[in-house]
């Protein structure tokens, strides 16, 4: 989400996550397998892993406890209610509120959902979503922890996710990360393996991505020269050079079926961006200084998290992969 959302979403997941408790009673459905397998429109995966009546609840409380949650401006809590990549986000974007910085209330809105079928192996569904800070798209990816549902993955998007495929059962079908059937240009995980090499300043550009340009609308590294300084003895001065580094995130890449027989994917990527200057300590700005973990004299190093949504064409399409959009945050400094 951008700078003055994302951090709220941090209080967001709290009603989501105790709500989303799978009742105890005989005559619930069983657990999704542990071993996701891509599905086809032939498939039979059973009722789905949660009901629209279900979603429209969760978020009907939504609202309430994320505004309750942020009221306390506690970064302690977010594991109760996110994991993965929103996690690693939220608690560094609350551990770096000034005093008194608190979000404002906001209301929130659903606007579609898109959940697979317990026997499908999947333990996660997607939740569309807007609020009143922002008329963009924020898909939601939750994922199954035990018995509660929490907040993985959100990320910004211009438009709506592209109309995906469902299945005989009416739950959307899924996509493997490796795409074993080879239906795809390129693998969920390859296109976001080939995403983050292109994620620097003056990176060559790779043809699977066209004329890209969200990209670099999200995240530019050259943008960080005046977060990466250092001490002087007048005032803090930016490095004398920047260097990057970007990786997948250790975190799932999931992928849903579109109706053309492409993939609609979601991934995160960590940028690692090194600042020099010799002789000096870094500086390190005052909000940010509880995600500061140690100094060393002439480096400052800053590591950005991205969360993304791309649209990846079927196997034969001439159409290049579209970066559909992301959300950033600092998550630590070195």
């Amino acid at each position: 989400m951008p700078r003055h959302t994302s951090r709220i979403l941090a209080g967001a997941l709290m009603a989501l996550a105790t709500a989303a408790c799978v009742p105890d009673r005989k005559t619930e459905d069983p657990a999704p397998a542990p071993t996701v397998t891509e599905t086809g429109p032939g498939a039979v995966t059973g009722s789905p892993l949660v009901s629209e009546a279900d979603v429209d609840n969760l978020i009907r409380d939504f609202t309430a406890w994320n505004n309750r949650t942020n009221l306390a401006v506690n970064a302690g809590a977010v594991t109760e209610f996110e994991s993965e990549a929103a996690r690693e986000m939220d608690e560094a974007a609350l551990s770096s509120r000034a005093a008194g910085d608190v979000p404002k209330p906001f209301s929130y809105q659903r606007v579609g959902s898109r959940v697979p079928g317990r026997t499908s192996g999947a333990d996660w569904f997607v939740v569309e979503t807007m609020t009143s800070l922002s008329s963009t798209n924020f898909p939601l990816i939750m994922v199954r922890d035990g018995s509660r549902w929490k907040l993985a993955h959100y990320a910004e998007v211009n438009a709506a996710l592209p109309q995906t495929r469902t299945d005989l059962t009416g739950n959307v079908e899924i996509v493997d990360a490796a795409d074993a059937g080879g239906t795809l240009v390129a693998a969920p995980e390859k296109v976001a393996a080939a995403h983050a090499k292109t994620i620097a300043f003056e990176a060559p550009a790779d043809p699977l991505f066209g004329g890209d340009t969200t990209t670099k609308q999200v995240l530019n590294p050259i943008s960080y020269l005046y977060t990466t300084l250092f001490q002087s003895t007048k005032q803090p001065v930016a490095a004398t050079r920047l260097t990057y580094r970007t990786e997948v995130a250790p975190y799932p890449v999931r992928a849903l079926r579109t109706a053309e027989g492409g993939a609609v994917i979601a991934y995160t990527t960590v940028t690692e961006i090194v600042g020099t200057y010799p002789g000096l300590m870094p500086y390190v700005k005052p909000q940010y200084r509880k995600i500061s973990k140690g100094a060393v004299r002439g480096r400052n190093t800053i590591h950005v998290i991205a969360q993304w949504w791309a649209q990846v064409p079927p196997k034969g399409s001439n159409f290049p992969v579209a970066i559909l959009g992301g959300t950033t945050g600092i998550t630590r400094f070195s």
